[in-house]
């Protein structure tokens, strides 16, 4: 009962500080609610959110993936914005990374209309297409090419705008 009672202080106390402009206490407070209840959702998304905001991606998306794994029912929201976040803020190279293909698969077969993960899937494939022609110019020694696919030509933004775009 005791633990029960501390976990719901801190799971309060960690909502109030999500609020707040100091997002370490936020982080603090996530990470002592979840000693004492590591398989909470709730806490899980608090603490990613409170990440996010400070631009810890790593972080985010390590409890966005256990938030995950701990709901099968996770919003398509957060399973579009974890794929997103891993694909677009991690340091994979000039690859999509597995991890952030699986979760909007797993979106898509839990509701195959699910419009947000249609559409982030959709987003994920035609940057892969652009990366892999990023990818050969650059193996290729075509830096020309490579150049006017980041930036762009002719009016069409390139790589560069097409992800501040999604971002």
């Amino acid at each position: 009962q005791l633990v029960l009672a501390l976990a719901q202080l801190n799971a309060a106390r960690t909502a109030l500080a999500s609020k707040s402009p100091n997002l370490d206490v936020c982080i603090a407070s996530a990470t002592e609610a979840l000693v004492l209840a590591p398989h909470s959702e709730e806490l899980r998304l608090l603490r990613a959110e409170c990440h996010l905001r400070k631009s810890e991606w790593e972080s985010a998306v390590g409890d966005l993936s256990r938030a995950s794994t701990l709901s099968p029912n996770l919003s398509p929201h957060l399973l579009v914005r974890l794929s997103l976040v891993n694909s677009l803020f991690l340091d994979h190279g000039l690859e999509i990374p597995a991890e952030s293909w699986s979760s909007l698969k797993r979106c898509i077969t839990a509701d195959p209309e699910s419009k947000p993960c249609r559409a982030g899937l959709k987003t994920l494939k035609k940057l892969e297409r652009e990366l892999a022609k990023l990818r050969n110019w650059i193996e290729g020694g075509r830096w020309g090419d490579a150049s006017l696919a980041l930036s762009g030509q002719g009016g069409s933004g390139g790589l560069i705008e097409q992800v501040r775009q999604v971002i």
